[in-house]
């Protein structure tokens, strides 16, 4: 990054937050001392017992308290370390327009309303598909 854009954008930053903090202060203008003092206070007791709750739960319980929750991804692989990848990746790429034909060809046929609508919405799908077709001919005669 160039020190120019670092620049920039913490000017901008630096506009965006007088822009929040004169909002801000715009509303709590209005408030008696009385009710800033007051919001203050429920605030910190309420930020201060979920921090207690976190802390607890982290040291005391279960690790049962997900806030988070991250899928659990597969080991990837290299595709040089598997010799047939590319060919399986074309067959499965393969086998799912094969799908995707046999599903436009029911839809066709049962429900032509919809059929013409995906035509509309993807014009040139039908060339598309023939053309992928085409690319894989050499597959279809193995």
């Amino acid at each position: 990054m160039k020190t120019s854009d670092i620049k920039m954008k913490s000017k901008i930053l630096g506009q965006i937050k007088t822009r929040i903090c004169n909002r801000l202060n715009g509303c709590a203008r209005k408030w008696l001392m009385k009710k800033v003092k007051l919001t203050l206070i429920v605030f910190i007791i309420i930020s201060s017992g979920i921090s207690l709750f976190v802390a607890s739960k982290a040291i005391f319980g279960k690790p049962d308290l997900v806030l988070f929750k991250r899928s659990q991804n597969q080991v990837p692989f290299l595709p040089r370390s598997y010799p047939d990848y590319h060919l399986e990746r074309t067959i499965l790429l393969h086998k799912k327009i094969e799908h995707m034909k046999g599903y436009l060809d029911s839809l066709s046929l049962r429900d032509t309303s919809r059929y013409q609508a995906i035509l509309k919405a993807n014009p040139n799908l039908l060339k598309d598909i023939q053309s992928i077709e085409l690319l894989f001919h050499p597959l279809n005669q193995k």
